[in-house]
């Protein structure tokens, strides 16, 4: 029988435990990872220094005296324009939105003193939202309108920018129209030519609602024309006047203001 094997070299002793990570360590570490993951999606997808939509303002140039832009000459083959009174206007000039505004006060033939017809026309220049997605929907929002006294009607119309629609508001004790507003989108521009029928005599010859939807439309078209081009003067219509005065060879003899005179006056 062989002898014993001797014994071994002496076992290592045990490694001492190894202690956990803290909890909040962990959680940091978590979120540095996840921020890291974000970080690098973000570069790959070029999310960094994503630049906000460029607005389409279609050619529209901004008009700070609309009264001057708004074409009324198919209105006044059936109105006159009050003369008592200047035109309302107003205009402002913002990051987001530029906007100009025009009312003016009309007469029917056999109107009394009392008895008025206003129009207005206002302009909206979207610069930073674009208002495609709900402009129809506005507009077809008169059609849920519930009145006792009013029908709203809302239609399209054709051959005005990108989209139109006619909204009326007929009566429905006599089935006259008192109310109208032609609504255009044309890109981030937005444009409406609203009459407001005030009269109260039965005598007054207020046109037919086919007859005002021509009108309507004839001076929007003709109104969005005008704001195509640029607006008289580059300060403003006081540096054009200006400007006309200098190149006058005899100031005497040369009107201080070639504008037309504002008639009327009425903010609906």
């Amino acid at each position: 029988m062989p002898p014993p094997a001797p014994p071994g070299p002496p076992a290592a002793p045990p490694s001492p435990p190894r202690k956990g990570l803290p909890g909040w360590l962990w959680g940091v570490s978590g979120a540095f990872l996840a921020s890291a993951v974000w970080t690098a999606a973000m570069i790959a997808t070029g999310g960094f220094g994503e630049k906000e939509p460029e607005s389409d303002l279609a050619g529209y140039h901004f008009h700070s005296d609309m009264c001057r832009a708004f074409d009324r000459s198919a209105l006044r083959g059936h109105y006159s324009e009050d003369t008592d009174r200047e035109p309302t206007q107003y205009s402002s000039e913002q990051d987001a939105l530029d906007s100009s505004y025009c009312s003016v006060r009309l007469k029917a033939p056999g109107a009394r003193s009392y008895d008025t017809t206003y129009v207005s026309f206002q302009v909206a220049w979207h610069k930073r939202a674009n208002p495609e997605g709900e402009f129809e929907a506005r507009m077809r929002e008169y059609e849920h309108r519930e009145s006792k006294t009013a029908d709203y009607e809302v239609e399209a119309v054709d051959g005005l920018g990108e989209e139109a629609f006619l909204i009326t508001d007929r009566s429905k004790r006599s089935d006259k129209v008192r109310w109208a507003k032609l609504a255009v989108r044309d890109g981030w521009v937005e444009t409406t030519l609203d009459w407001n029928d005030l009269s109260s005599a039965t005598r007054t010859e207020q046109p037919t609602k086919d007859r005002l939807r021509d009108m309507l439309t004839s001076d929007t078209k003709a109104t969005l024309e005008a704001l195509k081009k640029e607006p008289e003067g580059s300060a403003g219509s006081a540096d054009a006047d200006d400007a006309d005065d200098a190149d006058s060879p005899d100031d005497s003899s040369t009107p201080e203001n070639t504008a037309p005179p504002k008639r009327g006056e009425g903010d609906i």
